[in-house]
């Protein structure tokens, strides 16, 4: 199954050149992030799955506390945000790590910005840039988070390269632990 913001059936196309970069609704994403590999776009092959919200999932497993998620689901993660209010909302200590690519996101339909204004406006997380990850800022001190004020702060680096991503640690400010996990990781 996948997550989603509704219980459906939809296609999962698969990626011939990374196992790793499979994704539903469309193949756009899967075409137009062709660099490492020679492949045949009219050949790319689907399989019918279901899509879940990560509320029903949780909910059908018994589980109500969340303390952290991964995401990266080529694109689909404002559908999989969508789909985790109830989660998002009822957990204080959430903490997320996700993948920002604005060209998968966008291939999915959405726009970039909604799913930060999502985040941040919505679900009042605070957003910070993990460095030394895709095309974040590389660093010779270890990893660091860097704040990320406002979707512009982003959405400028990618306008200037259309294959710019990078990952995302998310925390909400009341988040019990919030200075601790901060310290010394943040610019």
């Amino acid at each position: 199954k996948a997550i989603s913001n509704k219980k459906d059936k939809i296609k999962l196309y698969i990626c011939p050149y990374d196992t790793g970069h499979h994704t539903i609704n469309q193949s756009e994403g899967i075409t137009s992030y062709a660099t490492a590999a020679v492949y045949e776009p009219d050949k790319i092959t689907y399989a019918e799955i279901e899509t879940v919200t990560l509320d029903e999932f949780l909910s059908s497993q018994g589980v109500d506390k969340v303390d952290l998620i991964k995401m990266d689901v080529e694109g689909a993660e404002l559908l999989a945000l969508q789909g985790m209010e109830k989660t998002v909302k009822s957990n204080d200590n959430l903490k997320m790590i996700i993948e920002f690519f604005p060209l998968l996101l966008e291939k999915m339909g959405s726009l970039p910005k909604d799913f930060l204004n999502k985040l941040m406006d919505g679900y009042q997380f605070m957003l910070y840039e993990i460095s030394d990850d895709y095309n974040a800022e590389h660093t010779t001190g270890g990893i660091f988070l860097r704040k990320i004020n406002n979707y512009e702060d982003l959405l400028h680096n990618y306008s200037q390269d259309a294959m710019y991503h990078s990952n995302l640690f998310a925390i909400k400010s009341m988040n019990k632990n919030l200075q601790q996990i901060l310290s010394n990781r943040s610019s």
